[in-house]
């Protein structure tokens, strides 16, 4: 007997300016605030991350005239077509759902680049 998974595939929309791969990486600016997201950049552990929820890489710079302030539950991206809304998650909150439901361990998380700075955006 054989399972199969919906695999999520996130490409940038045509209106978002594209960077490096072209295929999972966009950047979009409005009023000095630039916002970068790569659905690729993952290469942490767990190495299977995305077998749980959506790692997407966002990066906020803000060269902008007024400050910004941005909470979790403010934050999210949204599927242009499907409008799927990906949610971002504090670190406590990616823990959690990562963490193994036969172990009481929750599983450690950790990004292999971008140590602070950005948000890690997950689906729901």
């Amino acid at each position: 007997m054989a399972g199969c998974a919906a695999e999520t595939k996130l490409r940038p929309t045509p209106e978002a300016g594209i960077l490096q791969d072209g295929k999972s990486s966009a950047i979009t600016e409005t009023e000095g605030v630039r916002l970068t997201a790569d659905g690729s950049a993952w290469k942490g552990s767990p190495s299977d991350l995305e077998r749980r929820i959506t790692p997407v890489y966002v990066r906020l710079e803000n060269q902008g005239q007024r400050a910004l302030r941005i909470q979790y539950p403010d934050f999210a991206l949204v599927g242009k077509e499907s409008r799927f809304r990906y949610s971002a998650l504090s670190p406590l909150a990616l823990q959690k759902a990562t963490s193994s439901k036969d172990s009481e361990t929750p599983a450690r998380v950790s990004p292999a680049m971008w140590s602070r700075g950005g948000v890690w955006v997950g689906g729901g």
